[in-house]
């Protein structure tokens, strides 16, 4: 819902981790990915939350990959591509961000997402 955007927690977010029923808000500082309604994953791009599990009826994604550094990552989002495909269709678009290009428009009409940082 609304802009994704990559931020610090307040501390305060709800949040639900992934498979579990709990609130398990984020500390203070801590990096999250939020969008309009709430915190989407935690500490970076590792703790995904329960709100935006994909399920049967999914049916547009985000799929983030992080890297520190730009060494692998072009071939795991090739690699990635490859399998979102095989295994469930949809059109998929790769786009990079990085210190350069810090911002994308998603059109929500397309199936599949997904970006990587090439920092």
């Amino acid at each position: 819902q609304g802009d994704l955007e990559l931020t610090f927690a307040e501390g305060t977010e709800d949040y639900t981790p992934l498979g579990e029923e709990v609130n398990d808000p984020p500390q203070k500082g801590e990096v999250i990915y939020r969008d309009d309604l709430g915190v989407i994953c935690r500490r970076w791009n590792w703790r995904e939350g329960d709100r935006t599990k994909i399920t049967d009826e999914t049916r547009n994604a985000v799929v983030v990959l992080e890297s520190i550094a730009s060494i692998a990552i072009k071939e795991a989002a090739e690699e990635l591509a490859d399998l979102i495909q095989k295994y469930c269709g949809g059109q998929i678009i790769i786009y990079y961000l990085n210190k350069d290009s810090q911002e994308i428009d998603l059109k929500l009409s397309l199936s599949f997402w997904r970006w990587g940082d090439l920092g």
